[in-house]
């Protein structure tokens, strides 16, 4: 025990232990809380269900009503169910006995009789399950979603429960099982790792740790000491999860937290349906956490000795291992016990895997951490610390260029660029990945989808020719009645003309599923860009255009989305843009709201749009206007957040070397030895600081195009983004922009060149500013971190205070050109009418800025000298 509270002194901040008290309670009372704000409408929800089942089981239930000869003519044979199979007869019965308790299910959804409407759910989905299982096909529902939905209807029943959404349901277990991906994940791995274990291993391979060799005290025992501290702190984390668990339970829960564990996570991704129970889930994720913990304490630990730096190379070990789980869900979705990202993914291992495949993970696990734990800390395997061999010559100090190289050589030996590119490589990365995901799903879904209408096209095909066929026997009778013969002769006509429609979209559909599978969009791309022509026309009130897919009714609120995405089709039509499924329409600016709707008065319903109708042309209309590609990506890094990681960066590494050097007493010391102004010395630093920030972005958009090439190819120049103008700006230039029809809106179209230059332009100013922002704050502060933290709140509290108190002046702060996506987008331009809100207007204010920051930095250090 003495030696356990030896390694627990050890820990440099104690207090830090309180998170592990804290953070398990935050999370789950978070969470909880979250769940509870969020409402389900289950009687809504239950009725549409039933309204699709009913149009799915009308349509299929027609087809063999059709073949029974129950609609049209027929040869005396009218209700004879021996024209069907005794295959066919029996779905058909399947079928009927579904729509027969339909109408049960949709009156139990109306009463809100919950009891009766899980029993005739029951019976339905057990019904449509045989009904797939003998070859056919449903529109609404699929196999998975059934089986699913199959045996939580058997745990509803069983413990007569009315309803339950495990999404977002706040029963206790429920809500902890959510938090449980966020409390045993691998940032909480790391997290715990690096407070609590890093600094304690680390120390069995330095110098310092011979004291404890000469001790009367085995080698061996030492570190299982410092492996029970370890896996103490991971059980008293885990504990306050469990604790936190039984007092929600206590306190809250309605229903037993006996029945909440019983709850059935089933997974059907695998040939075999894998079922557990929840309590069982619950037992794997913890033995995963901890075994899981021990592995990466090791890996983290050998990693950090060999490079010397433990934030880093945890930051790089969770980066690493969650960027291989992203390509690991992209590539494989099979089981995996052998596959160490799949073992990180550990709540979608569990739930996807087999209790067989769970135990070899387990022992996999154990036999690496026996193994790793032997050899390089039992055995003392020798292990080199990794050192940068750049080296200083003295006789040079004389040389002009003295300060700058010395300054150079100061951040290459600390590898900074290097720590830095991998920071900025391991977000791109899992950036790139994310759109590629979307990117697969959307071709997935648009396969899925022409899959679906080639099969529909064939089975209507099917049902055109059994009904020509029939006619023309009718027709073949000589004792059939003249005007009875005249109707025939008609609707055999009509039956043809369809037919022969049928049969070119069936041969357009077959063809574009054909050309999508071998990457060739022509036609799926021509088919988009007709769709949104016909939108547009639609909207504006075309009489040659009667319909829309997309929009419910022509209304002016929906001509600024269609118009837009109608000029973006014709621009890559022009410009031979060849962009990916799905095409359009995409989400822009004036995407209206429901309560825009027309309504029949103040505080009334919409007079000609059902709720449902509108949020499915939300759906449709919210889609990115996104494409994987080096270049789109390039736009990507400096569109979306990610380029703030670039900013925190610059500040953390690049413009914090006064600070560092004053709070740690290092070679300021011999600088000013020198024949150098402490003035000539900041200056020197500035200009390294600008010189690496500015390898630094360009090495950033190296890295960034080549891993989206890898993904997607290099892209297009003319690849078109929005930009919206000021209404100012657009009313006196106005051939140079495009103005949306009824609403006297401007915006204009840039080519994706254009925009990735207006971007970078937009981030090294920013940049600029940064670093005289950190410089200016280092001449009083000498703590590097409290430098950096400090320059990082300035910046945002300028940026929030530009959103938050508009104003004409606002578009000259350079507080306001920091949302670099913002400024490229044009939102704010035209959302308050900023009439100089551009980038050109940014680059100027920042330079200006950064010019003034710069000169009350010499100020200040001149003043110090003196």
């Amino acid at each position: 025990m003495k030696a356990l509270y030896f390694e627990l002194k050890k820990i440099q901040n104690k207090r830090l232990i309180i998170l592990l008290f804290l953070v398990p309670i935050i999370v789950t009372a978070g969470l909880y809380t979250y769940r509870s704000n969020s409402s389900i409408d289950f009687r809504r929800q239950e009725q549409q269900t039933a309204n699709r089942l009913l149009s799915d089981l009308s349509w299929r239930l027609a087809e063999y009503n059709d073949q029974r000869g129950y609609y049209g003519p027929s040869q005396n044979q009218a209700n004879n169910p021996d024209e069907l199979t005794e295959h066919q007869q029996y779905i058909y019965d399947l079928l009927d006995a579904s729509e027969r308790e339909r109408f049960h299910y949709s009156v139990a959804a109306y009463h809100e009789n919950w009891a009766d409407l899980n029993q005739s759910k029951q019976k339905i989905w057990l019904n449509l399950l045989k009904v797939i299982d003998a070859g056919e096909n449903l529109r609404s529902l699929n196999h998975d979603e059934l089986i699913a939905d199959t045996y939580k209807l058997d745990w509803l029943i069983e413990h007569n429960i009315d309803h339950l959404d495990f999404e977002t349901d706040n029963h206790s277990a429920f809500v902890l099982f959510n938090s449980f991906q966020l409390l045993l994940g691998l940032p909480a791995i790391v997290m715990i790792i690096y407070l609590f274990g890093l600094e304690s291993f680390l120390e069995a391979k330095r110098e310092q740790f011979n004291f404890s060799r000469v001790l009367p005290i085995p080698y061996a025992k030492v570190l299982f000491t410092k492996l029970k501290l370890f896996i103490s702190m991971l059980v008293i984390y885990l504990v306050m999860s469990l604790l936190t668990l039984g007092m929600f339970s206590l306190l809250l829960d309605e229903n037993p937290l006996t029945t909440q564990l019983n709850y059935p996570i089933v997974s059907t991704l695998t040939e075999s349906v894998i079922v557990k129970p929840l309590w069982e889930v619950f037992t794997y994720q913890i033995i995963g956490f901890i075994l899981l913990s021990l592995l990466s304490l090791i890996l983290i630990s050998i990693l950090a000795f060999i490079f010397g730096n433990e934030l880093f190379v945890s930051f790089l070990f969770a980066t690493f291992f969650t960027t291989g789980i992203q390509i690991n869900q992209l590539y494989n979705k099979d089981s995996q016990f052998y596959n160490p990202f799949a073992w990180f993914n550990s709540n979608y291992h569990i739930i996807h895997n087999s209790r067989l495949h769970l135990v070899l993970t387990a022992s996999l696990l154990v036999i690496f951490i026996l193994i790793l734990f032997f050899f390089v800390f039992l055995k003392g395997a020798y292990l080199r610390p990794w050192s940068f061999k750049d080296t200083y010559k003295q006789k040079h100090s004389l040389n002009k260029l003295f300060f700058v190289k010395f300054e150079w050589l100061k951040i290459r030996r600390q590898n900074f660029l290097f720590y830095s590119l991998a920071i900025v490589f391991s977000f791109v990365l899992t950036l790139a990945i994310s759109q590629f995901q979307q990117y697969t799903n959307d071709l997935s879904t648009l396969v899925e989808r022409n899959e679906a209408a080639v099969a529909d096209q064939a089975r209507t095909k099917q049902l055109f020719e059994e009904s020509i066929t029939s006619i023309e026997l009718i027709l073949a009778d000589e004792e059939l009645q003249n005007f009875d013969r005249r109707q025939y002769e008609e609707q055999l006509e009509y039956l043809r003309e369809s037919y022969s429609d049928t049969l070119a979209n069936h041969a357009i559909i077959n063809q574009q599923l054909i050309d999508i599978k071998a990457n060739d969009y022509r036609l799926f791309n021509q088919e988009a860009t007709d769709s949104l022509e016909q939108d547009y026309h639609f909207v504006m009130g075309k009489a040659e255009v009667q319909f829309s897919r997309r929009i419910p009714l022509r209304h002016h609120i929906f001509v600024p989305n269609a118009y837009i995405n109608y000029e973006l089709s014709q621009w890559k039509q022009k410009h031979s843009i060849d962009f990916v499924p799905l095409g359009g329409p995409f989400h822009t600016l004036f995407i209206p709201e429901y309560e825009e709707t027309p309504r029949s008065g103040e505080n009334q319903p919409p007079l000609s749009i059902d709720q449902a109708v509108f949020e499915n042309y939300l759906t449709t209309v919210s889609k990115p206007h996104q494409y994987i590609s080096g270049l789109n990506l390039s736009a990507s890094l400096l569109t979306d957040s990610i380029y703030l990681i670039l900013l925190i960066t610059i500040i953390v590494f690049f413009a914090t070397s006064y600070a560092t050097e004053l709070d740690n007493r290092q070679t300021i010391r011999y600088l000013v030895t020198q024949p150098k102004t402490l003035v000539q010395i900041i200056s020197t630093k500035l200009k390294v600081a600008y010189a690496m920030t500015f390898l630094f972005i360009l090495l950033s958009l190296l890295i960034t195009f080549t891993i989206g090439s890898l993904f997607n190819g290099p892209g297009q120049m003319d690849f078109p983004f929005i930009q919206y103008i000021a209404k100012s700006i657009g009313d006196s230039n106005e051939f140079s922009y495009f103005n949306i029809p009824s609403f006297n809106e401007y915006f204009q179209i840039l080519p994706l060149w254009k925009l990735v230059l207006m971007g970078l332009a937009l981030l090294l100013s920013n940049a600029f500013v940064a670093i005289n922002l950190t410089y200016f704050i280092s001449t009083a502060i000498k703590n590097r971190w409290l430098v950096a933290t400090t320059s990082i709140l300035f910046l945002g509290i300028g940026m929030v205070f530009f959103y938050y108190i508009p104003n004409q002046l606002q578009q000259f702060s350079p507080f306001a050109y920091l949302n670099i996506a913002d400024v490229l987008s044009g939102e704010s331009s035209i959302t308050h009418n900023y009439q100089y809100f551009n980038w050109i207007t940014g680059v100027s204010s920042q330079f200006v800025f950064g010019l003034i920051l710069s000169l009350l930095t010499f100020l200040r250090v001149r003043k110090k000298a003196n």
